[in-house]
């Protein structure tokens, strides 16, 4: 039940906050606590939410992959026990952190169980579903990387979570693409289904480009020189938009989704690294010749994953 491309991007986002804080240089055993909660709490909403749409999970994931009520790995009776576990865990697993991480875990939790579970079932309010996965899988890491290193938040976190949230927003938004098939079937009103693909992939670019323009503008003070290689993943990321929305079938879109999430990877993963050289006081030269070779990589796979596309595909179903 732990999806580990989402699993690692919760951790990302955690450290993040830690980052921002000048926190991640300097080994904590409580950040292992607060990633293991994390990754608690996400089991213990993909198995109540593998409950609840297990009949659209037959459509939308025929093969059974990371589904195992749809495999027939596990019946619903074991996906609730475990359930009941990994809350208790996520919740037990922070008490040495502090109580508002308790607090912060609790909201992770009740995010979990009103998305999936009536009479709120957030998964089918199309106005609101994708905000509440944004605050899920950005708000609450990040937060939570704040409360294990610092306590307390600063003017800077303010200004992060709303970017990474945004821009997360018009990552996740992408998902209904995926689950089409099913969602269409058993009436669940998305999105994508409501308003059409057009309005989706505006959506999601202006999403990104006013998350773009926050961290630009108002989140660093790397230099012109490091924020214009940022800049390559965003240019990266609405080519794919743009791939996306021309897109003739399901396949190609879901290629191009794929391909787009991996630069936000690639976007994260990198600031990251440049908070970790900025803990460390490295010099500006070092930071550059960093993002340059990590930013280098990211291009270098773009291009074969353009060249050949259905790895990307297979990457993003994971």
């Amino acid at each position: 039940m732990l999806r580990y491309r989402v699993a690692v991007l919760l951790l990302m986002f955690l450290f993040v906050g830690v980052g921002v804080h000048q926190k991640i240089t300097v080994f904590n055993y409580n950040y292992i606590l607060a990633g293991l909660a994390l990754l608690f709490s996400y089991v213990s909403a993909t198995t109540i939410n593998d409950i609840v749409d297990k009949k659209i999970d037959k459509i939308n994931h025929p093969h059974g992959l990371g589904r195992p009520l749809v495999s027939g790995e596990a019946n619903e009776k074991e996906l609730y026990v475990l359930n009941i576990i990994t809350s208790i865990l996520a919740l037990v697993i922070v008490i040495p952190i502090g109580w508002n991480a308790v607090a912060i875990m609790s909201i992770s939790l009740l995010i979990s169980y009103i998305y999936s579970i009536e009479p709120i079932k957030i998964s089918y309010r199309t106005h609101f579903a994708h905000i509440f996965l944004s605050i899920a899988y950005v708000l609450v890491p990040y937060c939570l990387g704040v409360f294990t290193a610092s306590k307390n938040f600063i003017q800077g976190d303010f200004i992060f979570m709303s970017a990474f949230t945004i821009l997360f927003f018009g990552r996740i938004i992408l998902k209904d693409f995926r689950d089409r098939r099913g969602d269409s079937k058993y009436g669940k009103p998305t999105f994508l289904l409501k308003y059409g693909k057009n309005a989706t992939c505006l959506i999601s670019v202006i999403s990104v480009a006013v998350g773009n323009f926050i961290l630009m503008f108002y989140a660093f003070d790397f230099g012109p020189l490091l924020l214009g290689i940022l800049q390559v993943y965003f240019l990266c990321i609405y080519f794919m938009a743009y791939l996306l929305w021309k897109a003739p079938t399901p396949e190609k879109e879901q290629e191009s989704i794929g391909i787009g999430a991996k630069m936000g990877n690639g976007l994260i993963l990198t600031i990251l690294g440049l908070l970790v050289l900025q803990e460390y006081g490295a010099p500006k030269a070092h930071s550059i010749f960093f993002a340059s070779i990590v930013t280098l990589m990211f291009l270098v796979s773009f291009t074969l994953l353009l060249k050949n596309p259905k790895l990307a595909n297979v990457g993003y179903r994971g």
